[in-house]
């Protein structure tokens, strides 16, 4: 199989210190999304959440990973064959 370079993206940071914040004014620009499938690997929740239902609509989807130890190659490949 090819492979091909993907952009790759970590918002890391305090809680409360605005990284859903910045995520979101991130997807509401076209220039960015522009019809992308982007895929938000989410390992934690604060107090804002994420609209799925509105990002799904903007083919934006949501992948939970709640245990760190769940990062591992198993997990990459389950992904990169679900969301390709």
């Amino acid at each position: 199989m090819k492979k091909r370079e993907v952009p790759l993206f970590f918002f890391t940071g305090m809680l409360e210190s605005g990284k859903t914040t910045m995520i979101r004014s991130m997807l509401n620009n076209p220039k960015l999304v522009n019809g992308r499938k982007i895929l938000i690997l989410l390992c934690e929740e604060g107090e804002e959440e994420l609209d799925e239902g509105a990002l799904a609509e903007k083919n934006v989807r949501v992948e939970r990973v709640e245990e760190e130890e769940a990062y591992d190659q198993a997990l990459f490949r389950r992904i990169e064959r679900q969301h390709r």
